[in-house]
């Protein structure tokens, strides 16, 4: 019988000899190799910050203050503050310098609550002593 066409495809044969047999085995070890690694690029990341902080922060910002609070600021800071103030006017959001302070009091508050060692505070105290 004469080999031709698909007669002499690997896939037709019915023997495999010793040889073919170890470069299968290499392919499929090969191809069982890139099958296992896990695309490092498309991982999913949790939000650090999730919803329910975020409505947590916000209602305690709707609720009236009535401590009273002195802080000092330096010159860089006030004018950031300015700055966030006026870009939030120019969307027509009314917003000021003591409700910036108390989100951002708010949420160093939550982020301590979920997590307190891996905090974002526990990480500037950690910097600061550095």
């Amino acid at each position: 019988m004469k080999d031709s066409g698909l007669a002499d495809s690997p896939l037709f044969r019915t023997e495999i000899s010793n040889e073919d047999n170890k470069t299968s085995k290499i392919e499929r070890h090969t191809e069982r190799k890139h099958a296992i690694v896990t695309p490092r690029m498309h991982d999913s990341m949790t939000p650090r910050y999730h919803d329910s902080m975020i409505a947590t922060i916000t209602k305690s910002i709707r609720e009236t203050g009535k401590e009273v609070c002195t802080y000092r600021l330096t010159q860089k800071e006030k004018t950031a503050l300015v700055e966030i103030i006026y870009n939030f006017r120019m969307r027509n959001c009314r917003l000021s310098e003591n409700e910036i302070a108390r989100i951002a009091i708010n949420f160093l508050i939550e982020d301590f609550k979920a997590d307190k060692e891996d905090c974002m505070l526990s990480s500037i105290i950690e910097a600061m002593k550095a």
